[in-house]
């Protein structure tokens, strides 16, 4: 049995909503407190600051993101189809979990995103497979940072113009173009 929402959760619930359509900066702690029905001392009773709850939810989104990424690539053979599988786990998530993923990458870039180094960031799954594929000479030798980064970048921007009706291929042929591009990217 689910156990009953609390008004802290209504907090997290309304604030991943609120940042993901207007951003940090947009978003004030009254809008919060009064979509949430609570007062804007309950909300300071849970969260330090607005600041704080925005750090603590990028934590949690990204924390989840790369748990789905670990699991999505967990039957890979080897470490090309490990970057598949991570490609393709980036675009499920998307689908899946839209608002956490749009409030995780929108965080990202407007540099809330500096969490504590026991938080797990999907971008390290990326770093580490390019290291591994590279130091096994299955892939093409690059700065694995630069090859995450294009990956991810890759991700981002297709889902991103899909999502906005600015591809007009489905969500399947948008991911497969997409592994297609990333195998030719290290392609030896």
């Amino acid at each position: 049995m689910a156990r009953p929402a609390t008004k802290r959760d209504d907090i997290i619930r309304v604030a991943r909503r609120l940042f993901a359509q207007r951003g940090v900066k947009a978003t004030t702690v009254r809008d919060i407190a009064q979509a949430a029905g609570v007062t804007e001392g309950a909300l300071y009773r849970h969260f330090a600051s607005k600041e704080d709850l925005a750090r603590f939810l990028f934590a949690g989104g990204a924390e989840l993101f790369y748990e789905f990424l670990e699991h999505a690539a967990a039957e890979a053979t080897d470490a090309a189809q490990r970057l598949r599988l991570l490609v393709a786990g980036f675009f499920e998530f998307a689908e899946a979990n839209a608002e956490v993923f749009g409030f995780v990458m929108s965080q990202h870039y407007e540099g809330v995103g500096a969490v504590p180094g026991t938080h797990r960031l999907p971008k390290a799954l990326f770093v580490e497979t390019l290291q591994a594929s590279m130091a096994e000479g299955k892939l093409r030798p690059m700065e694995p940072e630069l090859g995450a980064a294009l990956v991810i970048g890759m991700c981002v921007q297709s889902i991103f113009f899909h999502q906005r009706g600015l591809i007009e291929r489905s969500a399947e042929e948008v991911r497969s173009e997409v592994c297609a591009a990333v195998d030719r990217v290290f392609a030896l």
